[in-house]
């Protein structure tokens, strides 16, 4: 009489298609959080813009029609003005029409530029900016 020997544990082809499963699975998660995180990016630059472009209109000088040659980041709320949030870098603004107009500008990651009447695009719309309202 012969012995069966009897081997339990799981094969290398189970073994590759649960790795190649969990693979799969982790690429598509690294891209949905990618994705998430470039969109959250583009959101503060939105309120950056946004809050740039208050800090402005309410340094408007109406009395000579003029906007401020530069920023004044003691008036936000930090004390500092806002940076980009990938790289640290300020945001871009020009005093346009000798100081009657200006335009603030933030490249999106993510696309989905300006859309409503105040705002203007640049470059497509791979940009959010805000223009005065004066």
């Amino acid at each position: 009489m012969k012995k069966k020997l009897s081997i339990k544990g799981f094969t290398l082809i189970e073994l590759l298609v649960v790795i190649t499963i969990i693979a799969i699975l982790s690429v598509i998660g690294l891209a949905i959080f990618s994705d998430t995180q470039k969109k959250a990016r583009d959101a503060r630059r939105r309120s950056d813009i946004q809050a740039i472009a208050n800090v402005l209109e309410t340094n408007y000088n109406g009395s000579t029609g003029q906007y401020p040659a530069s920023l004044n980041c003691l008036k936000f709320v930090t004390g500092t003005c806002p940076n980009d949030p990938i790289n640290s870098g300020d945001y871009v603004y020009n005093n346009v029409v000798a100081a009657t107009g200006f335009t603030t500008c933030a490249k999106l990651e993510a696309g989905g530029g300006n859309s409503d009447n105040n705002t203007f695009g640049v470059a497509g719309t791979s940009h959010y900016c805000r223009k005065n309202l004066q």
